[in-house]
């Protein structure tokens, strides 16, 4: 197990993503200020910083060419996810009435998901799929208010899960792209809800569910 240390004197620093070249992306504090960092073991920590205006900044996962995805504060004390690379950290946007915006996962061809909330009561949620071309995309659900992306594969395939209608379950979810429509992956049998986290490229999805 290696560590990077305290890197600002602090010991609440969190590693949350890696790729394959053991580079880390996670967050550290300064104070009770947060912010995203990238460190490739080891050497130290590269403090992403944040975007204008704003204090705090999260990483939540990074590609293979270490660009770095995760979420960032804005001016209004609102959170927007963010897309860093090559030392510049970008805005993915919040979603209008909403207040949080999150980018949970990239592949190598820096295709990026993830959620965010669609009103200030923080009563609806849309996964979205992004890319610089594309923009933000709002993911098609199982017809419920409530549905997330936590994982997308080299394929572009994409693992979360949905609220049924009338949001009496939540059910993991496998999207074949960001134009599909996702596919029920079920429970476990006389179980409620599922939840998918995340996914390789042989389809195999991975998150937790309850039992009966």
């Amino acid at each position: 197990m290696v560590s990077p240390g305290l890197f600002t004197g602090d010991q609440r620093n969190y590693g949350f993503g890696i790729n394959n070249h053991n580079q880390v992306t996670g967050q550290v504090y300064y104070g009770e200020v947060v912010q995203a960092f990238l460190w490739a073991p080891p050497g130290p920590l590269m403090n992403l910083g944040h975007l204008p205006g704003g204090l705090h900044s999260v990483g939540n996962a990074l590609n293979n060419h270490a660009v770095v995805v995760g979420t960032a504060s804005l001016a209004d004390g609102n959170f927007t996810g963010m897309i860093w690379s090559s030392g510049t950290m970008s805005n993915i946007g919040i979603f209008a009435g909403g207040t949080y915006t999150a980018a949970e996962a990239i592949n190598d061809a820096n295709q990026v998901v993830g959620w965010g909330f669609l009103n200030t009561g923080k009563t609806k949620s849309s996964a979205f799929y992004y890319t610089t071309g594309t923009g933000r995309v709002v993911l098609t659900t199982l017809g419920g208010d409530q549905t997330y992306a936590f994982g997308i594969n080299q394929k572009g395939f994409i693992a979360g899960y949905s609220e049924l209608p009338g949001d009496t379950a939540t059910h993991a979810v496998l999207w074949d792209s960001y134009t599909s429509t996702p596919t029920d992956l079920g429970t476990f049998l006389g179980g409620t809800n599922s939840y998918g986290r995340g996914l390789n490229d042989n389809l195999q999805v991975v998150g937790y569910a309850d039992v009966p």
